[in-house]
Parts: C-alpha cells; structure tokens; sequence
C-alpha cells in the first residue's frame, strides 16, 4: 500500500521542490601515507617499552583484521621468525636500527619491518564527587530539604604514547614515522555500580584509539558515501520505461539500491539517452565496484545535461580519484 502511494505521488513530488532521494553506501579509498601501505609482507618487532605486549597485539590485531575485496592486505610473518632473526642478528637494543631492522627483513622475507617505541603512564586517583541528596523526608514521602553531600571514588587514567616507524626491507629507508597519544579512563564512586577497569583494559582502550588513526594511514579503509539520485525524467518517454523509472526513484526513496539499480537497467532500453536515468545508473555501476562503467555513465549524462550540476561534478571527480587510487593499490600489489 506504501509503495503503490509513493508510486502514485512521485510525479506530484518530482515537480515540487522535495529533496531527491539518496543512496548511502561505502567507498575504499587509498591510505592516508601511500608509501607506508606499499611493503605488504610485514614483520613487527615488539616496541621497546611495551611491558606486557599489549600495544604490540593490538598492532598485530590491526594489520591481520585489514582486507579488501575479501583478501588480506598484508601478510606478518610469524612471531618465532622473526624472534629467531632477532637472536640471530644478535640485536641487543631496543628499537633496532634502521639497518639491523632491513636485515632482520631480509632475514624473515618480509618487505618491510615495523618498529617502535610506546610509552605508558598510568595514574589512579581517589577524588570525591558531590551529590544533592534528600536530608529530610516528609510524611507524604516527598522530600523537605534538600543539600549536597560528597562520596568517595576511585579513578584511574592511562595515556600511551606510541611511535612506530616503517623500514622498506629493500633500500633500508623508514617510509613511515609518526607519533600517536590515546588516553583513556575510569571512575567507580562508592554510590554506583559502574564497572572499575583495570591498568590492562585502559591500556587496550587507549591503544584501540591509536590504532584506528594508524590504520588509516597505511592500508586503504572504507569511507560512507552518500550519492544523491537524479529525478529527473527528461529523456523518458511515457509508458514502460517511465514507469520502471519511478518505480526504482520509489526504491531508492527506501535506500533500497538492490531493488532500483535493476529497475533502472530495464528502464535504459527504452531511454538511452536520460541524463537522470544515466547518472542514477552511475551511481548503481560506482556501488557495484564497477568504476569504469560508472564514469561512462556520468559523463553521458553530463554530455546531455543543459546546464552542470554539481551532483554529476561531484560524482565524477569522486570516481575518478577512486580509478586513480584503485591503480596505486594495484601497483602497489605487484611489488
């Protein structure tokens, strides 16, 4: 019944000024630092100050958990490895040196080492807090005077700092330094139930912070999109494929792109040259990792538009950047 009176009021709504419809989705994009994505078979040493090896897991953690089209994008060399080069290098300091850590490379087969030191500072506190409390209660229950009191609590703060540097195997030149600080902390008062963390969770806490920024800078990561369809119907005749046309605009309206896009792809045999037909299937062929497809779409349908529009430009640039980024990470790949 919903879709059947959408159906029937898109026309009426088409020519009021009503927002279009969009489509939310999520687009890969490159590294933030394009030289620290390219080593992919990765060796990490354990950061020097990194007491119980937490931050040094979380790294791990990170760089196994990245994948993309469903493949890993980096390859660790296992832990015994690489503490078998370590011993064999005879490497007494920590972190090594730009040279021990490419032959410890080398040594692993790995194309790039990372490095490190972290830092850790932990502080528990016992400050108390104020709280406005009843003082007397009425015979009805209610309360006749109020004031404030102070409680007890325990609070416990950790801050990391953390500064891992990347050495390229091959030429033993770091592609990748930079410094991170995550802080986290906990308060338990004696009047509440609150969950008191401990030094290691805060510390977990803290590095899950770092991580994410450092995941960001060296392998490539998802970003939502939000694409703005193109209602018009310049360019559809009257009949099937107009209302194939309609129906998908209705779809989308639900951000429902699996229903649209293959409305729309019925609807361009009867409409090869719809500006906002061709730019709605764009965004279907961008969605569906078919980039070159896409931005035919959308330069037909700028080629036919009689004014720009910045949703087409838009569209466009973001396509082309991700073609061009999408060819780094392919070169990347081959190294």
């Amino acid at each position: 019944m919903k879709q059947t009176l959408l159906l029937l009021l898109i026309p009426a709504l088409l020519a009021a000024c009503v927002a279009p419809p969009t489509i939310s989705t999520a687009k890969i994009v490159p590294a933030r630092v394009p030289d620290a994505s390219r080593p992919r078979v990765l060796a990490v040493i354990p950061f020097d100050g990194d007491k119980d090896g937490v931050i040094t897991a979380a790294l791990e953690k990170t760089l196994e958990g990245i994948s993309i089209d469903g493949h890993p994008y980096y390859t660790l060399v296992d832990r015994g490895k690489v503490g078998a080069a370590l011993s064999a290098q005879q490497v007494s300091a920590n972190p090594p040196t730009d040279a021990e850590a490419a032959a410890i490379g080398r040594a692993t087969g790995a194309t790039g080492v990372l490095v490190g030191t972290v830092k850790i500072t932990y502080e528990e506190r016992q400050p108390k807090e104020q709280r406005t409390v009843c003082l007397r209660a009425g015979e009805d229950g209610g309360c006749v005077r109020w004031g404030d009191t102070a409680v007890a609590c325990r609070q416990r703060e950790t801050v990391v700092t953390v500064a891992p540097r990347l050495i390229v195997t091959e030429t033993g030149r770091i592609s990748y330094a930079k410094g991170f600080r995550g802080k986290n902390s906990s308060t338990s008062c004696t009047d509440s139930t609150t969950p008191f963390a401990g030094r290691e969770e805060l510390i977990t806490r803290a590095g899950e912070q770092i991580m994410k920024e450092l995941r960001r800078d060296i392998a490539p990561y998802f970003v939502s999109v939000e694409a703005t369809v193109m209602t018009t119907s310049e360019g559809i005749p009257s009949g099937e494929g107009r209302d194939l046309f309609i129906k998908g605009l209705v779809a989308a309206e639900e951000n429902r792109p699996d229903r649209a896009c293959p409305l729309w792809e019925k609807a361009e045999r009867f409409a090869p040259a719809a500006p906002g037909l061709l730019f709605d299937l764009g965004i279907c062929r961008e969605m569906a990792g078919e980039l070159e497809q896409a931005l035919a779409s959308y330069q037909k349908a700028e080629a036919l538009l009689r004014n720009p529009d910045e949703n087409v430009t838009g569209a466009l640039d973001r396509v082309r950047k991700e073609i061009a980024g999408r060819s780094r990470m392919s070169g990347e790949g081959a190294r």
